[in-house]
């Protein structure tokens, strides 16, 4: 069997499907599982939590199915142009001008390959709407967290709204968007899948989302493009009730509204003095202005005063508050708006700062202060 791929091909599927691939070199799952099949070529990695599927259009004459180790496609990255490719037996021959190689493959019997053919439909999805949702895993907790629910990200769909939600105790991101899925749902997934769909997944396309299992028991949850399958096991357990913790709609909360590149710009020039994890920041609210300041081990200062709007609905009181900067940061880099609501009570209180995008789009970001 022959068939040709070009190499361009290749350099976008490798970057897409390679952080998937089990890291136990003696399992089946640290191979690529490599098809082609009617002038397709599609390429999966998987592991224990999650697999990927990347497929492009190609020239061939007869189909195959066979493994082959992550180096095969290495060498291949470093090719330009149009790669032949002949097959025969378990020896692939490859050739790309005055570049010659040959690489062994091995045979896919025992491959768990994960169709979605069984699989329920939720709803479509747009792409780039997809990706933004997908911001709230910067909230999740590190993989020994105990409470595995804290680990995944919630996707819940109710009354027309997507919500993804993610925290790790000490915050808490919720985006949501109104969409037309006349449908609940309610799952947590695995980091790990978000990780490789953030990765994978591309602007500008349409997402159809997918799950195995029923309404009350899903066991896992797939993403399919134009021409990429996600699929990820779940998480079985029960998020906390994250709208008990939003400050918005709570009776004597303050609101001030800051401009998101004058309050960046703040906060990573006061930061830069502070080489501690949570790079504590004293907002000192005034009357019209914001005085921030960090303090090192060594007693050295930086402030900066930036300006904020009020809020018609809300007043606003002088007060005092010490926040994790590099939190704060975390939520200002991965929203599209240009003002930030910024909620808050008490020193001791939880605080919320909250985005709307052009499209309509809701970041919802409530963090404990740092005592």
């Amino acid at each position: 069997m022959q068939f040709i791929i070009d190499a361009s091909i290749i350099k976008k599927i490798i970057p897409s499907v390679s952080g998937a691939l089990s890291k136990d070199k003696n399992s089946i799952l640290s191979n690529y599982y490599v098809s082609i099949k009617d002038k397709i070529l599609s390429l999966t990695s998987s592991n224990d939590t999650v697999q990927v599927n990347v497929a492009y259009p190609v020239e061939n004459t007869g189909n195959c199915e066979f493994l082959a180790k992550p180096d095969l496609f290495e060498r291949l990255k470093a090719l330009n142009g149009e790669i032949y490719f002949e097959l025969q037996d378990s020896l692939l021959t490859i050739k790309n001008g005055s570049y010659k190689t040959t690489a062994k493959i091995f045979k896919n019997n025992d491959y768990p390959l994960e169709s979605t053919a069984d699989y329920n439909t939720i709803g479509t999805f747009d792409s780039n709407e997809i990706l933004e949702l997908l911001k709230a895993h910067i909230a999740s907790s590190k993989e020994d967290e105990q409470t595995r629910e804290f680990t995944g990200i919630l996707i819940e769909i109710d009354q027309n709204k997507a919500n993804f939600v993610a925290t790790n105790r000490s915050r808490l991101f919720w985006i949501n968007k109104k969409v037309d899925i006349d449908k609940n749902f309610y799952c947590i997934i695995e980091k790990e899948g978000i990780l490789q769909l953030s990765r994978v997944l591309k602007a500008n396309d349409k997402i159809n989302m997918l799950y195995k299992g029923n309404p009350e028991n899903i066991t896992k949850i797939a993403f399919q493009s134009s021409n990429a399958t996600i699929i990820s096991k779940t998480i079985n357990g029960q998020f906390p009730q994250y709208q008990a913790v939003v400050l918005e709609d709570a009776q004597n909360v303050s609101c001030i509204i800051f401009d998101r590149e004058s309050l960046k710009s703040s906060l990573q020039k006061v930061l830069a003095l502070s080489s501690d994890d949570l790079g504590v920041v004293e907002f000192n609210i005034k009357e019209n202005t914001v005085e921030l300041t960090v303090t090192n081990k060594e007693g050295e200062v930086a402030t900066d005063i930036i300006d904020f709007l009020t809020c018609q609905e809300k007043t606003h009181t002088q007060i005092t508050l010490n926040i994790n900067g590099r939190y704060t940061l975390d939520f200002l880099n991965n929203v599209q708006s240009s003002s930030i609501y910024f909620y808050y009570k008490e020193a001791i209180k939880p605080l919320e700062l909250k985005a709307i995008s052009e499209s309509k789009i809701n970041y919802i970001y409530v963090m404990t202060p740092v005592r």
